[in-house]
């Protein structure tokens, strides 16, 4: 078998200074992969911030909706039996309070409670108009504050979306231009990093 002749020092010393480039390059590369693992963090950490409400204010939203919810649970069930006191008194199934007896009723006392239960009618279908009304007022502030939520978060969505596509687009560009570095030989010769065939270095005393 024929003894691989000895490197010069010229071949001994460009080869350590192709190891040097490399372990720069290589350097270089872990770098730019903490820095970029630093920035995905840095941006994870920003939409998190964003995505997860304050506590304080959190509670106090649940706890508003809560009350605002009975409430109007309360005013729909008023509504149901105001409708239902309208539906009688329209079919005369109405029952006199407090024991009352048109029989026994003079004609005038009946003419000032057929009087009093008009007003009441009256009365009622004015509440049961106001109730209506201050649902749909109801209806209407949730509707716009569910859509101003909606608008927030398709806003922060598609801000966070943008950082994310950036971000991409560097990490891209580091490494284009660190595969370009390296494929760059010192003549000028286009070639893969670590195509080239390790040889055995001799050393000389």
């Amino acid at each position: 078998m024929q003894r691989q002749k000895p490197r010069d020092k010229c071949d001994v010393k460009k080869s350590v200074d192709e190891l040097r480039k490399e372990i720069a390059h290589e350097q270089e590369w872990t770098r730019l992969q903490t820095k970029s693992k630093e920035q995905w963090a840095s941006l994870l950490t920003d939409m998190k911030k964003k995505t997860d409400p304050d506590s304080s204010k959190d509670s106090e939203w649940r706890t508003r909706y809560y009350f605002q919810t009975l409430y109007n649970d309360m005013l729909r069930q008023q509504k149901a039996e105001m409708r239902a006191e309208l539906r009688m008194m329209r079919h005369g199934q109405w029952s006199l309070r407090r024991g009352s007896n048109l029989d026994k009723m003079s004609e005038a006392e009946c003419r000032k409670h057929v009087k009093s239960m008009e007003l009441e009618l009256k009365s009622l279908r004015g509440l049961c108009t106001t109730y209506d009304r201050q649902i749909d007022s109801e209806a209407m502030a949730y509707s716009a504050a569910h859509n101003e939520s909606d608008a927030i978060l398709n806003d922060v969505w598609f801000q966070e979306k943008m950082r994310i596509v950036e971000q991409e687009n560097r990490d891209k560009a580091e490494i284009y231009a660190r595969k370009q570095s390296q494929r760059r030989s010192p003549k000028g010769e286009i070639q893969e990093a670590h195509s080239t065939p390790t040889s055995t270095l001799w050393f000389t005393g």
